[in-house]
């Protein structure tokens, strides 16, 4: 696919951690079969960790040609006691009608989902929740495992009807101050395994 967006509006400062965007968005693509373009208003809310990497962000984009809304995120990690380790539960949402085919939603968007190639899976909608335990090694570094489950459908209720997907994946990560590490082993339900190697964000 080819194409072109513009953004005219405000990204206010909200606090140290949250940002905004609000405005106006031009957008005109061509994809296989389909030459379209439109304009509508955009409003963002995200929140950045200590290197100014997006962790959580709400989204919606609506068009004369298509409209899009997301949710994607993660609640503060619990601490077991005095251990090192850290219970994350996590969650993604999306909904679309109309989506140009570089805006369809991945099952696990840019993290991915165990077993999948990134970018596998796409669709108007898509579900997933999962929980996530990191157990310190050091300042930055971290054993990490988590378990998920979602799905992703073609265009029809706020819930996609497909079959969900089940995965679990166990590797290392960093955070550092000037980004993230992340390199694990994942499989799904459909007896498929990959490994991910991720320095920075993706998003």
């Amino acid at each position: 696919t080819r194409e072109l967006v513009g953004f005219a509006g405000v990204e206010p400062q909200l606090s140290e951690r949250w940002e905004g965007a609000l405005g106006l968005e031009a957008r005109t693509w061509n994809e296989p079969g389909r030459t379209a373009s439109g304009v509508g208003g955009l409003v963002r809310l995200q929140q950045v960790d200590a290197a100014g990497m997006p962790r959580a962000q709400r989204a919606a984009n609506l068009t004369g040609a298509y409209q899009r809304v997301s949710a994607v995120g993660e609640l503060p990690g619990a601490r077991l006691g005095r251990a090192h380790l850290k219970v994350i539960p996590f969650g993604r949402y999306g909904w679309g009608r109309r989506l140009p085919l570089q805006a369809t939603f991945a099952l696990g968007g840019t993290e991915g989902f165990p077993g999948l190639t990134l970018g596998e899976r796409r669709g108007s909608r898509e579900v997933l929740a999962g929980l996530r335990v990191q157990y310190a090694l050091g300042r930055w570094l971290f054993a990490e495992a988590s378990g998920q489950g979602g799905a992703t459908d073609a265009e029809g209720d706020a819930i996609p009807d497909a079959r969900w997907l089940g995965g679990a994946a166990i590797g290392f990560g960093a955070d550092t101050p000037v980004g993230s590490l992340r390199v694990r082993y994942g499989r799904n339900t459909l007896g498929r395994g990959s490994v991910l190697v991720r320095a920075g964000s993706w998003w």
